[in-house]
């Protein structure tokens, strides 16, 4: 399984999740930044947890029950 297109589609998540906290650090008042930078980080941990369970067999297991990465990935 090809790893790679997973790790470019988090890229756009993780530099918009490092200026919002730019932002928060430079404009200490711009509580919103937050806000966002919570949405990103959620993207980033979307994605994330989308390569887990794709590499980790993206499927039920050997006794049709939920594995560990299918419900961390429904979480996300």
């Amino acid at each position: 399984m090809r790893t790679l297109p997973y790790y470019v589609a988090i890229l756009p998540f993780w530099f918009r999740f490092w200026q919002c906290i730019r932002r928060v650090y430079d404009d200490r008042t711009n509580v919103t930044q937050l806000y966002n930078a919570f949405k990103y980080f959620w993207g980033i941990m979307a994605g994330l947890m989308t390569l887990m369970y794709k590499t980790n067999g993206g499927q039920w297991s050997s006794n049709n029950r939920l594995n560990f990465w299918f419900i961390i990935y429904l979480i996300c």
